[in-house]
C-alpha cells in the first residue's frame, strides 16, 4: 500500500482492507454514509466510516456503485495539555457553544459564546471573544475586555467547560480529511487574524466575532461541496 500524505491517514488497497472490512456491506448501503453528495450530472459521492477505515465511493449514471479509495486511520498520540498544535493539523470537528458567563459588576448575567476546533490527532483549539467577567484563561480579571480574542490550544479546563455549555451548531469534517481542500488549524487562525485586523480598522469586536464564526463554518461547508 502507498502512504498517504495526510495527518493520521494511510491509503490502503481495498483487497488489504477486505479481511477486516465487509466491502459488500458498505456498497449495499446498510452502513449510513458520513458524507453524501450528488452532482448535477448525477454522480453520487459518498464516504463511509467503518472502525478504523474511511471508504470513499462513487455511483455514476452509467456505472454501478463502486469503491474508489480506502483509508486507514493511523494511531496518532493525542497532544498533551498545553502542547502547541501544528498549523498543518487537519480539523475533524467544529462546534460553537454558549454558556452562562460570570456575573457582571452590575449584578446581571450574560451569555458567553466560544468556538472549539477538534483536530484529527486529538488536539483542540478554543477561541472566544473576551467579554466582561468572561471565563477565558487569557482574560484579565482586573480589566474586563470586549475587544480582545483568546486562542487556547489543548486547554486543561475545556472538557469541563464543554460539559456545562450548550451546542449552538456543529459540523464534522470526518471522512473528507484526505481531501486536498481539507481545513487546517492554519486556515482558522488566518480567518481570526483577518477579523482582528478589522477591529484595528474600527469594526466592533462583537461584529468581527460573528463574522469569524460564520466564515469558519462557511469554509468548512465549502470543503464538502
Amino acid at each position: 500500500p502507498t502512504a498517504k500524505a495526510s495527518e493520521g491517514l494511510r491509503k490502503v488497497d481495498p483487497k488489504e482492507a477486505s479481511s477486516n472490512l465487509n466491502l459488500d456491506r458498505v456498497l449495499s448501503s446498510r452502513v449510513l454514509p458520513t458524507f453524501d453528495k450528488t452532482t448535477e450530472e448525477g454522480h453520487r459521492f459518498r464516504v463511509y466510516r467503518w472502525g478504523k477505515y474511511i471508504v470513499r465511493t462513487v455511483e455514476e449514471p452509467t456505472s454501478a456503485h463502486r469503491i474508489v479509495a480506502v483509508f486507514e486511520k493511523k494511531d496518532v498520540p493525542s497532544p498533551s495539555v498545553g502542547q502547541p498544535l501544528l498549523t498543518s493539523s487537519l480539523i475533524a470537528n467544529i462546534t460553537e457553544y454558549v454558556e452562562l458567563g460570570d456575573t457582571t459588576a452590575s449584578g446581571s448575567d450574560y451569555y458567553q459564546q466560544f468556538l472549539v476546533v477538534d483536530t484529527a490527532c486529538g488536539g483542540t483549539v478554543e477561541v472566544e471573544l473576551q467579554s466582561r467577567g468572561g471565563n477565558s484563561e487569557a482574560a484579565s480579571s482586573q480589566e474586563p475586555s470586549t475587544t480582545g480574542f483568546s486562542w487556547l490550544e489543548n486547554s486543561r479546563r475545556l472538557p469541563q467547560r464543554r460539559s456545562c455549555a450548550k451546542v449552538l451548531r456543529a459540523t464534522s469534517m470526518e471522512g473528507i480529511q484526505e481531501s486536498g481542500a481539507a481545513l487546517t488549524v492554519k486556515h482558522v487562525k488566518e480567518l481570526l487574524d483577518k477579523e482582528i485586523a478589522t477591529c484595528s480598522a474600527g469594526i466592533s469586536a462583537k461584529r468581527a466575532w460573528k463574522r469569524f464564526v460564520g466564515d469558519v463554518f462557511a469554509r468548512a461547508a465549502s470543503t464538502k461541496e
